[in-house]
């Protein structure tokens, strides 16, 4: 994954109109094989984060990162951002998993209807 299609994604996200009513959302990284993000496209993730996550500030983040270098940039990335939201960076879907669902309360993840 390059910071260009990093930045694309989270922008998506981020402009979609249901952003406001979203309880959580979970970035699954476990299937990217390459991760070629630089300090600037952290920064202007960053930026891009800390502008949009206000229109709901209550939604629970978690990135899920799964090698080192996705580890520490998902780290610098919520750390420059300052994220009002709950969040969090971990190396594993169900560690995420288990983090939402404390979050909303111990109410279950929805299934997913793929």
């Amino acid at each position: 994954m390059t910071g260009d299609a990093l930045i694309e994604t989270v922008q998506s996200v981020f402009s979609d109109h249901r952003l406001v009513k979203l309880e959580f959302w979970l970035a699954d990284r476990t299937l990217v094989s390459k991760f070629d993000v630089t300090a600037q496209d952290a920064r202007k993730i960053a930026s891009i984060s800390n502008i949009a996550l206000v229109k709901n500030s209550k939604m629970a983040v978690a990135l899920v990162s799964p090698s080192g270098v996705e580890f520490g940039i998902s780290r610098i990335i919520t750390s420059l951002a300052n994220l009002p939201n709950p969040h969090l960076v971990c190396r594993s879907v169900e560690e995420a998993n288990e983090w939402i669902v404390r979050n909303r309360g111990g109410v279950p993840m929805p299934e997913s209807k793929d």
